[in-house]
């Protein structure tokens, strides 16, 4: 089994409580295809954390911090992630799995476990800022935005793709939702990294960034269609965080590795009892993976956090 640290990105040292971790995980799927890898989220940080709502973020009035404070969520889940570590065991010996978690609404870095590197390609999960980026494009909805998210449909993708103009406007337009969603870091590439995959489905997007968006998309002011789509995915896309008993809004991402295997991926937003959020964003990947042991591994992982929601950090927009 391969064997990582849990890893807590811009936390004190005190805090960063590492457990060992064997990881095996898969993916598979009928989308793009994997490219280059891109920075590795692997090193702490005691910077202060950044807000996970950005400035371009409806902001409504404080309200009181619920959950645990991330100061008490960061012990808490490192001491839980064994019993994930135990049930991964059942997966492929050379695969891997990572998980971020992070609160939305409030200043926090993502809490990462797992093998974490290289980073992978977004494959699907990124038709979420994409169709964001052509509905607001468009001042409004767009048809093929129903079956892009809840069916993952890759025609309906192109199509909301070209909408916004040549790739290099394509690239730019889904790159500022990513930016106007907390993450800073990664960027839409404007050629095709890997014919005939799509080009947006090359995007590198390690897991901390893409929970960084996730938490900040939650409170865009117009990603409200898309969320809602988000709650009604098809059943290939029914696995992960779906298993959670609370209220879940999720997309999917598979596809062929570089090299061997496939990569499963998915990115979510969990809505609790009191209407609290949490981000969440998992992959699973590795040599000799399939897309049956990548929705496994992430079916174990979304079990994982509904037996430790009490321990989630969460917020309000």
């Amino acid at each position: 089994m391969n064997r990582s640290p849990a890893r807590f990105l811009a936390v004190p040292v005190a805090l960063a409580i590492a457990t060992a971790i064997g990881l095996t995980a898969a993916g598979c799927g009928g989308e793009e295809r994997q490219g280059e890898e891109g920075r590795s989220e692997s090193s702490p940080s005691v910077s202060p954390p950044a807000s996970s709502v950005p400035s371009s973020v409806s902001r409504s009035a404080p309200r009181p911090a619920p959950g645990p404070p991330m100061s008490a969520a960061i012990p808490a889940l490192a001491a839980a992630y064994g019993d994930l570590n135990k049930a991964l065991a059942d997966v492929g010996a050379n695969q891997k799995v990572a998980l971020a978690i992070l609160p939305v609404g409030r200043p926090a870095e993502p809490i990462v476990f797992g093998d974490i590197d290289p980073p992978q390609v977004a494959w699907s999960s990124i038709k979420v800022a994409l169709a964001v980026a052509a509905e607001r494009h468009h001042g409004g909805p767009m048809p093929a935005t129903v079956a892009a998210i809840t069916a993952s449909d890759n025609a309906a993708a192109q199509s909301l793709w070209r909408s916004l103009g040549d790739d290099r406007q394509a690239a730019a337009a889904v790159t500022r939702v990513l930016r106007e969603g907390g993450d800073d870091r990664t960027t839409v590439p404007a050629v095709a990294k890997r014919p005939p995959y799509s080009i947006f489905g090359q995007t590198v997007w390690p897991v901390a960034n893409a929970a960084r968006f996730t938490a900040g998309f939650a409170c865009l002011p117009d990603a409200g269609r898309v969320r809602t789509l988000m709650g009604r995915v098809d059943g290939n896309q029914r696995w992960g965080a779906d298993k959670l008993k609370s209220k879940t809004e999720v997309k999917g991402g598979w596809g062929p590795g570089r090299s061997s295997g496939y990569v499963v991926r998915q990115i979510a937003v969990i809505t609790h009892r009191d209407g609290s959020q949490t981000a969440v964003a998992m992959v699973t990947f590795g040599t000799g993976t399939t897309m049956a042991t990548g929705t496994t591994a992430l079916d174990h992982v979304g079990v994982w956090l509904s037996r430790n929601a009490r321990n989630l950090p969460r917020g309000f927009c």
